[in-house]
This record gives C-alpha cells, structure tokens and sequence, in this order.
C-alpha cells in the first residue's frame, strides 16, 4: 500500500499520517524532512535537490508500504 496525504500547511496532514502509520504498521514520511535543512528557525535552508531526491528514493524503494506527507513539489 502506498498512500500520498497532502493539504494546506497546517491542515492535519503530519498527525493524520503518524495515526495511519501506527494503525497500519507502516512508516509514514513527511516531506519537509526532506525539503528542508535542519535550522533555527526552521524551514529556513533548503536541502540540496541531489541530496533530497537521493533520499526520497532510497526511503520510499526500500519500503514496499509507505505513507507520504506532504507536498512533493518545491
């Protein structure tokens, strides 16, 4: 099973997705964690589009389920 949840920032989309992951057993990704550096105040660097795809893929090919939060355009 792979599931997309996506909405307007603030909309629910990180606590609906960490629910179906626990419900379903399977890992939930969300995407800023992936678009974005770690920093103080957050979302302030973006991460290098190489490094981030790189990432992505590598997650997501080595889960046959996987849910995914968030937007995936940046």
């Amino acid at each position: 099973m792979r599931v997309h949840i996506f909405s307007a920032s603030g909309s629910g989309v990180t606590m609906l997705g960490n629910a179906l992951s626990e419900k379903l057993n399977i890992p939930y990704f969300y995407s800023d964690t992936y678009f974005w550096e770690k920093s103080n105040p957050p979302f302030t660097i973006k991460r290098n589009p190489e490094e981030r795809n790189s990432a992505i893929q590598a997650e997501l090919n080595n889960n046959e389920n996987w849910i995914w939060g968030g937007s995936s355009m940046n």
